[in-house]
């Protein structure tokens, strides 16, 4: 009797899928976060307002890197 084999299922096709997966929420998350720093930035003023927004943009540009780098990986 032979065995059922699914072309599609392989190995590497699941960990690309759960990595594409995981960076799209990734990417979300990093929307959110600049939100919410927006947010606290505008009701608390302190010295680091500029780093806190800088550091979650350069958050949201990673996670495109790496959001297209999996794509076309």
């Amino acid at each position: 009797m032979q065995e059922l084999t699914l072309p599609f299922f392989t190995t590497q096709f699941l960990a690309k899928a759960f990595l594409t997966l995981f960076l799209i929420f990734y990417f979300f998350f990093s929307i959110l976060l600049i939100r919410q720093v927006q947010i606290m930035t505008a009701a608390v003023k302190t010295d680091l307002n500029r780093i806190l927004k800088l550091a979650s943009f350069l958050n949201l540009g990673i996670s495109i890197v790496f959001l297209v780098f999996a794509f076309f990986a």
